[in-house]
């Protein structure tokens, strides 16, 4: 058997892995999530968000709140006296950040043409 055969799930480990990780599907339908070794619980939306933890709990965690979900300061994430925003919060602020480029981007070249 081979290293990582022996780290896998077994029995009501893996009956939980496997609920954990239908909830997590079933709560976030646009993001595509797997377990790698056993420790390592991976969400991944589009191209460049990649989220990992060692539980689907931390996970859990790190993912944006469900609508109508409000998180308190205890539910954060253990650095959440940081001053560094959590990975999605970064995405949609990059996204909203070339959204605006685009737009006024686009605006000047508008504003540059002579149309008759």
């Amino acid at each position: 058997m081979t290293e990582q055969a022996r780290r896998l799930p077994t029995g009501d480990a893996e009956k939980t892995s496997s609920e954990e990780l239908r909830r997590l599907r079933q709560d976030y339908p646009d993001w595509g999530f797997l377990i790698v070794d056993d420790d390592r619980w991976t969400a991944v939306r589009g191209r460049r968000t990649l989220l990992q933890a060692p539980t689907p709990q931390e996970l859990r965690r790190e993912l944006p709140p469900l609508p109508g979900e409000e998180r308190t300061t205890a539910d954060a994430r253990p650095d959440a006296g940081s001053s560094r925003p959590p990975a999605h919060e970064r995405d949609r602020r990059r996204d909203e950040r070339r959204e605006d480029e685009r737009r006024e981007k686009t605006s000047r070249d508008l504003s540059g043409s002579s149309i008759t």
